[in-house]
């Protein structure tokens, strides 16, 4: 037990900052409004389902119920969460998954990514439900990743690969300005 925890005390000595995925307005209310409407859908259904009707009706109506609560549950445990920096990777923690990329991996870290631009598409991804997160396209950086709550306080990355993931935290200014340093440390 002693080993595990000072494993744990020598991680945790190595993260810089915790920053939190905060939502802006438009999120919060877009949020509030798809799950009021898709929770009283849930509730309708299941009235009916009590009524007599054919198996053909009760089939659809359990395999829409059973999308919905996908939506539902999804679309939370997807959201972006948090942003951990170390000395050595940036965390990008959802509710059901983490992406870890290294310092070393990151070409550049930008703020005011554009992101704001309302010409960006969504191609497989959320807009505003649970925030902002999946896989958009613009004109200026062509397809790529985001993970942001609050649109006002984005930055971008670019990866060494050619990747390019846009992100938002509070704070993102301490963020980028950390991370930066930590990328020109680790090609000097």
């Amino acid at each position: 037990i002693k080993t595990f925890i000072a494993k744990i005390c020598h991680m945790n000595k190595s993260i810089l900052h915790v920053f939190d995925v905060k939502f802006d307005t438009t999120t919060k209310v877009l949020t509030i409004i798809v799950n009021f409407v898709l929770i009283l859908t849930i509730c309708l259904m299941a009235n009916i389902l009590h009524e007599e009707i054919g198996l053909v009706v009760i089939g659809v109506e359990v395999i829409v119920m059973a999308i919905i609560c996908s939506t539902l549950i999804l679309g939370f445990v997807f959201s972006p969460w948090k942003l951990i920096l170390t000395n050595h990777e940036l965390t990008i923690r959802c509710r059901a998954y983490s992406r870890h990329i290294l310092i070393k991996d990151i070409a550049s870290c930008t703020m005011n990514s554009e992101f704001n631009d309302y010409s960006t598409i969504r191609l497989f991804a959320s807009g505003g439900f649970w925030g902002y997160y999946g896989l958009f396209w613009n004109s200026k950086y062509g397809k790529f990743k985001a993970f942001v709550g609050d649109r006002s306080s984005t930055f971008t990355l670019k990866l060494a690969s050619g990747e390019i993931i846009v992100l938002g935290c509070e704070n993102s200014k301490a963020l980028t300005t950390e991370q930066t340093s930590l990328i020109n440390n680790s090609e000097g």
